[in-house]
């Protein structure tokens, strides 16, 4: 069953989004500190998330995010769109 996310700030709901997270299942993959880093994910929506899941009988993941992010949700894997990879081709002269 998926659990919707409580009703945050329109700035926490966008951070969270961006990183696809749409339910408290999916919330409970991440841990604390990570989700406190996204930009717009402040105090206030900390305690509603942290209460939320609480009540659903979740909380917060121990460790690491998903090796695919970095800081505060930016994207590390190698998936990128083909225009940013010719333009990084065309950057470092690798021709493919």
């Amino acid at each position: 069953m998926s659990t919707p996310l409580p009703v945050t700030s329109a700035p926490a709901h966008r951070a969270l989004a961006a990183q696809g997270i749409a339910t408290l299942e999916q919330l409970s993959t991440y841990p604390e500190a990570w989700v406190a880093s996204l930009h717009g994910v402040g105090p206030k929506a900390m305690r509603l998330l942290r209460a939320a899941l609480a009540d659903a009988g979740y909380g917060f993941a121990a460790g690491r995010p998903p090796a695919t992010y970095g800081v505060a949700g930016q994207q590390t894997d190698q998936q990128t769109d083909p225009q940013t990879a010719q333009q990084t081709d065309r950057e470092t002269g690798d021709r493919t």
